[in-house]
């Protein structure tokens, strides 16, 4: 009767969000090839999946498969026998092939030609008996762009796989992986609900996990699209009139959003981006002069009373450079829209992207930039004032 329920769910560390994805889109096609292998008929797989785990479920399994009868037709009689009616290496060569011995070839007459035909009668198994190996088996098959190991264990997944939960109907399937066995337990949202929490039956797992705060599936997570970040899909998500855009990512990511969102016409400073200590190298962004590429140009610094001169790579931004000459210079959003470490270009040439130039007209007239998305362009002599109030974001 194909009336059980099968939920497997593997419980891991974060996983990628790119590589959970595809996971997500792989996984149920996987469960249902193998179920198929092992003649495990199934009326529906569901795939459920949140940055921790992966979870299938699939319903209609039989208590166990049918008894089956597979029929393959070999080589003529005349050739899978010799004179004397011994097999020859065709007859034995082709029982091998389908698990049979020789002894069982039947002989059947197909329109005055008699070949030889092998049988084989699988018989029925228990479902429960089938299910450690697919499930062990499926651990194994998620396809990941990398993994890794954990620990002494030599097993390999994404991301370390904490634990294992398989139940068919209320009954455990025993699983064994990376040191662990399933069990019925499961955990909820990391911070509203942990857990454990046991489950009796396959059938409850779902509503176990929504219970404890658990999102299951991309679709269901509030304002979620998958694609690429682009001018159509900010402005979808966007709220009514003025808002601020925060940039974090890697530094592709960031200047293909940068030029997305120079389409939508936001107002100055309107854009924030998250760096760590410098923009991208500045022959990333449109206009560089890529001659100076490579080169080190000489910085002269008047800061505090003192004049220091000290080396300024190209690809670096000033703030970097005064940074790396031990010069403290105040400094905050790092990303040219904040304006503290504001200073006065009074000798040389710069070049300052336009995507991150959120300077003011007045500044700009009278040579001031902003030195976090200032990169040098020739030898430059610079004027870094220190207010009083710049003194607390040192």
């Amino acid at each position: 009767m194909a009336n059980k329920t099968l939920a497997f769910e593997i419980g891991t560390e974060e996983l990628p969000a790119f590589d959970l994805h595809n996971a997500t889109v792989k996984l149920g096609g996987l469960l249902e090839d193998a179920l198929r292998e092992a003649r495990i008929s199934f009326d529906a797989v569901e795939v459920f999946t949140t940055p921790r785990r992966l979870i299938v479920i699939a319903t209609g399994l039989p208590e166990a498969t049918e008894e089956s009868v597979e029929e393959f037709r070999g080589p003529s009689a005349k050739i899978a026998f010799d004179a004397d009616g011994n097999p020859t290496k065709a007859a034995t060569g082709f029982a091998r092939g389908k698990g049979v011995d020789p002894a069982d070839l039947e002989r059947r007459d197909e329109n005055g030609t008699e070949y030889v035909w092998a049988v084989k009668r699988i018989p029925a198994q228990a479902t429960a008996e089938l299910l450690p190996g697919i499930l062990g088996n499926l651990i194994t098959s998620v396809p990941w762009p990398k993994t890794q190991r954990w620990g002494s264990r030599h097993e390999q997944f994404s991301r370390p796989v904490r634990w294992l939960l398989a139940l068919l109907d209320d009954e455990v399937v025993p699983v064994e992986f990376a040191g662990l066995t399933s069990g019925r337990t499961t955990r909820g949202h990391r911070f509203l609900a942990p857990g454990p929490h046991e489950v009796a039956n396959a059938t409850d797992l779902i509503g176990i996990l929504r219970g404890a705060k658990v999102v299951l599936s991309e679709e269901e997570r509030p304002g979620f699209a998958h694609g690429l970040i682009d001018a159509a899909l900010i402005k979808r998500f966007a709220p009514a009139g003025d808002y601020s855009v925060f940039i974090s990512g890697p530094t592709a990511m960031d200047r293909f959003v940068t030029k997305e969102l120079a389409q939508l016409d936001l107002r100055p400073g309107r854009v924030r981006h998250e760096l760590t200590g410098n923009t991208a190298r500045p022959d990333h962004f449109a206009g560089y002069p890529l001659a100076n590429a490579d080169q080190t140009f000489s910085l002269t610094v008047h800061t505090r009373g003192q004049v220091v001169t000290i080396p300024a790579r190209a690809s670096e931004s000033l703030l970097i450079t005064l940074e790396r000459g031990g010069i403290v210079a105040p400094a905050m959003c790092r990303s040219g829209v904040c304006s503290v470490c504001r200073s006065q270009l009074l000798d040389g040439t710069v070049f300052i992207p336009k995507e991150l130039d959120h300077r003011r007209a007045a500044d700009a007239d009278f040579g001031y930039v902003n030195p976090c998305v200032t990169y040098p362009t020739s030898d430059l002599t610079l004027a870094v004032p220190v207010p009083d109030y710049a003194l607390e974001f040192e």
